[in-house]
């Protein structure tokens, strides 16, 4: 994971996993475009579970600044038996919310 500092105007490819602030609060999701003129990502969010993370029913796709995307995560682990379910590990997840924390 490269999760170690907060991102400065850095180009993430189509596909890359971030970690991006939308409506104050930090969500994960995968970039689907670029927007060059505007400096904007589209980015499919995820939703959040206690412990994991799932592609909601409907996609979620939000216009995100490229200054409100904090860092690049590794792709999620898959996980139970349907492969539904996604998983960070917890030091992962502490270091997007220790760069989140200090906006």
């Amino acid at each position: 994971m490269e999760c170690n500092k907060i991102n400065t105007d850095e180009l993430y490819q189509v596909n890359t996993f971030v970690a991006a602030i939308y409506e104050s609060k930090w969500y994960v999701g995968q970039v689907l475009e670029y927007d060059k003129d505007d400096r904007e990502y589209s980015i499919n969010f995820m939703v959040a579970g206690k412990n994991s993370f799932k592609w909601p029913a409907k996609p979620d796709q939000v216009w995100i600044p490229s200054s409100d995307v904090l860092c690049s995560l590794d792709e999620p682990i898959k996980q139970g038996k349907t492969r539904n379910m996604f998983k960070y590990s917890g030091r992962d997840l502490e270091k997007v919310r220790n760069l989140f924390d200090r906006l």
